[in-house]
C-alpha cells in the first residue's frame, strides 16, 4: 500500500507541474513613422507582460523604452494607458541614473509641462514626471519599469486601444520639440512576443490539466478500494 500511496504522489507531482501558462506579452512600438514622434526617436515602446505568478489575471509588469540620438535634449515626463482603468502603479526600476524617489507617479497626462502635476478623476492615464533635474538624457536607451494592476477583467491584447506620450525639454527645464503624442493603438508594429495559452487566471503559474486531474482522482480512488478490501 505504501508504495502504491508513493507512486501516485510522484504521478500527482508531474501532473501538476506538466502544464504551466505562460506569460503573455504584448509590445506596442510608436517610432519611428509616426507623425508625432520626433525624428531622433528611434523607439518609443510599451511592453505588457503577464505576472502569472499572481491569482489576479490583470496584474501586469509594464515595460517603457525610448532610444534616441539627440543631445542636450531631455526626457521630463512621460505617460501611458491600456484605456483600462487601474490601481496606481509603482516604478520598479527607473531608467539609468536617477533613482525610484525622483518621480512622482500621479494619475494625470504630459500636457506642455503644465500635465503630470497631481491626481485626477481618469484612472486610466498614468504619467510619471522627474523631481529632480530634467529626466535622463533623449541620447541613447531609457527604460522604465512599473508594475501595473489593471482593474476588471479586462485583458491586455494586441487589439488595446494602448498610448504612450513625452515631453521633452532642454537643459534649462524648457519645452523642445514636439510632444510624442499619438492617437491611441496608432503603432508601427503590435507583436505578440509570447501567446497566451488559455486566458485563464494562473496560480503560481501552473494550471492542470482536467484530464490529467480526472486520472489522479480514479488512481486515488482505486488505492483506497484496495487498501480497504487487505484490510
Amino acid at each position: 500500500m505504501r508504495r502504491v500511496v508513493l507512486g501516485l504522489a510522484v504521478l500527482a507531482a508531474g501532473i501538476l507541474s506538466a502544464s504551466t501558462a505562460q506569460a503573455s506579452q504584448f509590445g506596442f512600438n510608436f517610432c519611428p513613422g509616426n507623425g508625432s514622434c520626433p525624428a531622433d526617436l528611434t523607439e518609443a515602446s510599451i511592453t505588457f507582460t503577464t505576472k502569472d505568478a499572481t491569482l489576479d489575471v490583470n496584474d501586469y509588469t509594464v515595460t517603457i523604452t525610448f532610444k534616441g540620438t539627440l543631445n542636450n535634449t531631455f526626457i521630463d515626463m512621460i505617460d501611458f494607458t491600456a484605456d483600462i482603468d487601474m490601481a496606481k502603479p509603482t516604478l520598479d526600476t527607473p531608467p539609468a541614473g536617477p533613482s525610484a524617489s525622483t518621480w512622482d507617479i500621479f494619475f494625470d497626462k504630459v500636457d506642455n509641462g503644465q500635465g503630470c502635476s497631481g491626481d485626477d478623476n481618469n484612472k486610466k492615464f498614468v504619467c510619471a514626471v522627474s523631481t529632480t533635474g530634467t529626466g535622463p538624457d533623449f541620447a541613447g536607451t531609457n527604460t522604465w519599469i512599473f508594475s501595473v494592476n489593471f482593474d476588471g477583467n479586462t485583458l491586455v491584447d494586441g487589439n488595446s486601444d494602448v498610448n504612450l506620450r513625452a515631453l521633452f525639454v532642454n537643459d534649462q527645464g524648457q519645452k523642445v520639440l514636439d510632444i510624442l503624442s499619438p492617437n491611441g493603438n496608432e503603432v508601427t508594429t503590435t507583436t505578440t512576443l509570447t501567446p497566451t495559452t488559455d486566458g485563464a487566471p494562473t496560480t503560481n503559474g501552473t494550471v492542470p490539466e482536467p484530464a490529467l486531474l480526472s486520472m489522479l482522482g480514479l488512481g486515488l480512488a482505486g488505492a483506497a478500494y484496495r487498501a480497504r478490501r487487505r484490510g
